[in-house]
């Protein structure tokens, strides 16, 4: 299982008029606007934009900034990603030093658009729950942006106003999906472990997410997955020698940039809770890990907030890599006689919002989407999953007076639980496998001896639309 270097990333100069219609077919308003900023220039015929596609799983941005535009000497060289315009080395260097020039320094990413499929934007963090005196490290994603939408809306914010103090670290960016999990165990024999990452399964990888993109870029034969249109800083940044009719257009513009990043602001800063609810509800202990929580689910009920939904067949790539990999396991031995899948499923998630086509979801009762909220403390010390349940009331009391239709129920691992508890298994080898049936008929039962630390902890979300 072989594809080329995922860091070559394919870059091209393209006229307005091998753009244009595209950017029109995936929003109208934008291109309307960007129309009448070139044609007030009378530069239809020299007007040009870049264009990039991206592999499945590949990076457009780390730690806030475009993978192309890291410096030489970054601490971690291997984050540096070729910009590629053709195979002359010289004429690609010039090219190069061109595309950087136009794009501005924005100090992350240059103003895009998605013009086909999409990419997700994610956080790393180390989760404050620890167990055996291990923290454990999850990603989250913070926003999925699709086909039509913009991004680097800040960064073009920040060329606009000639600012030098934003604050673009933190976060990352993939064409398609990184924040895929699985409930295939981490914890298993050294035996097991060299048969799943044999290459006739996941290529050259060496953990699920690199086997999973891996086999995605195959089925794809390494085309593209994502591709965006970047747009020279020149058609939205004020330059003195504009005519007064080309300011007018790029002052439209602008407020349409505008517009959309103060609409991200608002959205990422919706957690304006009343603290009331700790009265209200009774919830004085814990609060570190309850009222996040309760954030959270609010959130996810509402369809604000990602939560944790099975690989379907809605799911595009997603659907053919996970079905593909179910092939591959079907026919791989494990041991006499038995091939992988009689023993472990090749199960895969992503993150979503709960929508009318798959109205639930799941999340772990550790999210790395509150946990960055939470001091440093032990999952002994806090009993989370036992509070948790014996909120469980006081919760579900809440999502109905917010008129969420929405309930939410938790599930723990046996032997960890109460008298009140239910089961991870029980929901596995029910309620999920009445759903991924119907996308993966073969499978007729979840066998995981030893689930991944991920889903020690479940917290199930069901509304009703």
């Amino acid at each position: 299982m072989e594809h080329s270097d995922i860091n070559k990333i394919k870059v091209s100069k393209k006229t307005w008029k091998e753009c244009n219609s595209r950017i029109k077919a995936v929003n109208k308003d934008f291109w309307s606007l960007l129309n009448a900023v070139i044609s007030a220039s009378q530069s239809k015929e020299t007007a040009f934009l870049y264009h990039v596609g991206y592999k499945f799983g590949q990076y457009l941005i780390r730690n806030g900034k475009m993978t192309m535009m890291l410096s030489s000497d970054a601490k971690d060289k291997s984050y540096r990603d070729e910009c590629y315009f053709c195979a002359d080395k010289q004429e690609n260097i010039l090219l190069s030093q061109e595309f950087f020039k136009h794009i501005g320094n924005t100090q992350g990413h240059p103003l895009s658009i998605i013009i086909h499929n999409y990419i997700e934007v994610f956080k790393g963090q180390t989760s404050a729950y620890k167990s055996n005196h291990k923290s454990h490290e999850y990603e989250y994603p913070l926003n999925i942006i699709k086909e039509g939408e913009l991004f680097g809306i800040w960064e073009s914010i920040n060329l606009m106003f000639n600012l030098n103090n934003l604050n673009i670290s933190g976060w990352d960016a993939v064409a398609g999906k990184h924040c895929i999990t699985t409930t295939l165990p981490t914890h298993t024999s050294g035996k097991f472990k060299d048969i799943i990452f044999k290459p006739e399964i996941f290529g050259d990888a060496r953990t699920y997410l690199q086997g999973f993109i891996n086999v995605a870029n195959v089925i794809l034969q390494d085309q593209p997955f994502t591709e965006i249109i970047i747009i020279p800083e020149l058609y939205y940044v004020r330059n003195n020698n504009d005519s007064a009719e080309v300011k007018k257009c790029k002052t439209e513009l602008r407020e349409y940039i505008f517009k959309i990043g103060w609409a991200q602001e608002s959205q990422n800063n919706n957690v304006a809770w009343d603290y009331d609810l700790i009265k209200r509800y009774g919830l004085e202990a814990d609060i570190a890990y309850i009222l996040p929580l309760i954030k959270h689910l609010v959130n996810i009920a509402s369809c604000r907030a990602y939560a944790i939904k099975p690989i379907s067949k809605q799911d595009g790539i997603l659907f053919k890599t996970n079905e593909e990999i179910i092939n591959i396991f079907n026919r791989e031995p494990l041991d006499k006689g038995k091939v992988i899948s009689d023993s472990y499923t090749p199960l895969f998630f992503h993150y979503e919002r709960i929508n009318p086509e798959m109205p639930w979801a799941f999340e772990m009762s550790h999210s790395p989407a509150f946990d960055i909220l939470l001091p440093d403390m032990r999952l002994d010390k806090i009993k989370t999953s036992v509070q948790t349940i014996f909120r469980g009331n006081a919760i579900n009391k809440l999502l109905a007076e917010l008129e969420t239709n929405t309930e939410v129920g938790f599930y723990i691992l046996k032997g960890k639980a109460n008298r009140n508890a239910k089961f991870i298994k029980d929901l596995m080898n029910n309620k999920l496998l009445n759903i991924i049936k119907d996308s993966f008929p073969s499978i007729h039962a979840i066998n995981n001896s030893n689930f991944s630390p991920d889903f020690n902890g479940l917290i199930l979300i069901e509304k009703k639309f």
